[in-house]
């Protein structure tokens, strides 16, 4: 049996995407656009991805959704990740 923490932790990592799912999703050529996209103020920290000291980007889906769907999305409304990730 698993523990509901396990579980949350699992529903988390499914709402997190690699750079190269993300670029996918979008359409884009290259995993670098995203990159490009960011330094250009496209996607924010927070709202569209997370990169933690020592990790690559993920990519909250959630976020990438409402981008693609030209919604305004606030930190607020992105579900967080399980405390310990």
């Amino acid at each position: 049996m698993r523990s509901s923490k396990g579980a949350d932790s699992d529903r988390s990592a499914d709402d997190l995407m690699t750079t190269r799912e993300a670029a996918r999703l979008l359409r884009y050529d290259s995993p670098k656009t995203l990159r490009k996209k960011i330094a250009a103020g496209v996607f924010r920290e927070g709202v569209h991805f997370y990169k933690r000291r020592g990790m690559q980007y993920r990519w909250i889906r959630a976020g990438l959704y409402a981008y693609l769907r030209g919604d305004a999305v606030r930190v607020e409304d992105i579900p967080r990740l399980a405390s310990g990730h």
